[in-house]
């Protein structure tokens, strides 16, 4: 008996944001005086659509199930500057520019295929198997000219008045025709996945995959579970897997002009495609896939009186990660990338496999559901998650690299910032109450610290010249770096650790109809601030950095924005 079903499925939606960049100063060299004579705020305007759909058709031959499918996707970005500037324009310069697209697409087809076996236990053997075919497209597409040509023009007046300009829009320089081209592969996959209970309570379950890219070679990942279920109410699971991760055409191939503060001075970084010339020159090699081991054991209780909980430990170990290198400054690399044709930048960076490290951890999680008979349904939940990442091995730099800089592939700003950039502590406690067509939720989440490096080489007047009162940790400075000695001094600023509430309330005027009104963040919390420097007896900074001009810090795990208060109508077809 054969039976089939045709599916398909869509979606399109279009976004716009605005952001703005760091603030130019009028005696800041990425103005024009003439147009801007007090200083600007640039902005990037941004529009992305996602498209996305698929069609299907499923049905049962024999003994087996099976599903064709096959589905497409795209992701369009916009960038606009606005309220900008191309300093190497001059006067003439426009204050609007397009700065070109990035665009992503997919497509991938699959087949999939179930079944079962008796092998002879208490219960069939479970099969599954498939295949898959997936095609990618990664295409940057230039800018309109003004918005990356060098005009010709040095900076116009203030302090540095004839000095080499940054070139492009400013905040967002535009991709140039360099910059711009499609870049595609694909990959072929087969699956197989076992499962069978080995008695009532004990179930195995073994799966492997292999894949074959077209500019990655081949590989084969497995992965083995099993689950034990103790009593009624309690089991336990564990899981080891081997994990594998091509490196995303968007690593390989972007590039971007952003301002960088390093020391407390604003650099414009480049981000170099590793096969870029400059960032070859820089150390700079062809990506590697990630390799990763991943353990994991933890238990499920669920009570037939509405409490369940779930405890998981974890561990994972990730070899030839692909991070960004450090941010490479200094008259050197100027020099470098001058030879290149690169001018008005103050230093580069590029994707690279540059360390090994693992991710140890567990989550917690309970729920609890309370029936009453006159007051509606309550249901209170809690989470919590602790998990640490270490770098194991880092790798050194390049003897090309290692020439004209002591900057190490990978410093302490990236790797504080990917050991503790992120809240090892995160607790979740939330409280929902239904009663007859009113919801409420009430939810309050702690995040842990996070620590960023705002100085990478600071000399001791300097250190001097900082606000007291805030939690900083010293590191010598790497000789040679960028404005430093042997005698500087790293800075390492943690940030404390934060309770945000949130409260929502939702009236359903039907099953299809639901208005909400609501609130993050209700109190109003905001991450603790930035180390700010003072000016101390004419010395030190003298208040010409620009360490503390912002506030908040951007690694702020929630953000600085304070309340966000919103109304929502749901509408369901």
């Amino acid at each position: 008996m054969y039976k089939r079903q045709l599916y398909f499925f869509g979606g399109n939606s279009i976004r716009h944001a605005n952001g703005a960049g760091f603030f130019r100063r009028a005696g800041d060299d990425r103005t024009v005086r003439a147009i801007w004579p007090d200083g600007f705020l640039p902005f990037i305007d941004s529009v992305v659509e996602d498209l996305s759909g698929g069609i299907g058709i499923k049905g049962k031959a024999q003994e087996w199930n099976w599903d064709l499918s096959t589905a497409y996707g795209t992701n369009k970005l916009d960038y606009r500057t606005s309220n900008s500037i191309n300093v190497t324009l001059g006067n003439a310069s426009p204050t609007a520019f397009y700065d070109g697209q990035l665009k992503f697409n997919q497509w991938t087809t699959n087949l999939d295929l179930t079944t079962s076996f008796n092998a002879g236990l208490s219960t069939p053997l479970k099969f599954a198997t498939g295949f898959e075919f997936r095609q990618e497209e990664y295409t940057i597409v230039a800018g309109e000219p003004d918005s990356y040509r060098n005009g010709g023009f040095n900076v116009i007046g203030g302090p540095n008045n004839g000095a080499l300009a940054g070139v492009g829009a400013q905040v967002f320089p535009g991709f140039k025709p360099t910059d711009a081209g499609a870049h595609d592969r694909d990959a072929k996959a087969v699956y197989v996945d076992f499962e069978q209970n080995l008695s009532d309570r004990w179930l195995v379950s073994l799966a492997g995959r292999f894949e074959d890219y077209s500019d990655f070679g081949n590989n084969t990942t497995v992965k083995l579970a099993t689950r034990v279920e103790l009593t009624p109410e309690f089991a336990l699971r564990g899981s080891v897997s081997t994990g594998f991760r091509a490196p995303h055409l968007a690593q390989q191939w972007f590039s971007s002009t952003a301002t960088n503060f390093i020391g407390g001075v604003p650099f414009d970084i480049l981000t170099f495609p590793v096969s870029a010339p400059a960032a070859i020159a820089l150390g700079a090699k062809p990506l590697e896939p990630e390799e990763s081991t991943n353990y994991s054991f933890g238990g499920t209780w669920n009570s037939k009186t509405g409490f369940s909980a779930t405890v998981d430990f974890y561990s994972i170990k990730i070899k030839d990660r692909i991070v960004l290198s450090s941010n490479f400054t200094g008259a050197p690399i100027v020099a470098l990338l001058a030879t290149q044709g690169i001018t008005g930048i103050g230093g580069g960076r590029y994707f690279t496999n540059a360390v090994d490290t693992t991710t140890t951890g567990i989550d917690v999680s309970a729920r609890y559901t309370w029936k009453t008979s006159d007051f509606g349904k309550l249901t209170f939940t809690a989470g919590y998650n602790h998990n640490e990442t270490e770098a194991d091995r880092i790798k050194v730099a390049p003897a090309n690299l290692a020439a004209i800089t002591t900057t190490p592939l990978f410093d302490l700003t990236e790797t504080i910032r990917l050991e503790q950039g992120q809240p090892r502590d995160n607790l979740n406690l939330s409280t929902t109450w239904e009663f007859g067509k009113f919801s409420t939720l009430l939810r309050a989440v702690r995040y842990g610290e996070v620590s960023g490096v705002p100085f990478t080489s600071a000399t001791q007047a300097q250190i001097d010249a900082l606000t007291p009162g805030y939690n900083v940790e010293f590191r010598p400075a790497v000789p040679g770096a960028v404005g430093g000695t042997t005698t500087n001094r790293q800075i390492i600023h943690t940030f404390g650790a934060k309770w945000l509430t949130d409260l929502d309330v939702t009236y359903s005027f039907s099953k299809n109809i639901t208005v909400s009104v609501g609130a993050n963040n209700l109190f109003e919390v905001y991450p603790d601030e930035n180390i700010r420097s003072k000016v101390v007896n004419g010395a030190a900074f003298n208040g010409s950095d620009n360490v503390g001009i912002f506030p908040y810090s951007g690694i702020s795990p929630f953000g600085f924005n304070g309340t966000f208060y919103y109304t929502k109508l749901s509408l369901k077809f």
